[in-house]
């Protein structure tokens, strides 16, 4: 993530890219069950 952000800096933080990003920071967690992409649930965030 860290190399994607320095090398794309300058372009825009749109959809694309922060879902990137999750997906890159998450991938591992088993228990999130929608990676890269917006919230659809009502429950709280923690």
């Amino acid at each position: 993530m860290m190399v994607d952000l320095y090398l794309n800096f300058s372009g825009p933080l749109n959809d694309e890219t922060m879902f990137g990003w999750h997906g890159m920071l998450v991938s591992g967690d088993r228990t999130i069950k929608t990676i890269g992409a917006y919230r659809t649930h009502s429950e709280p965030m923690r």
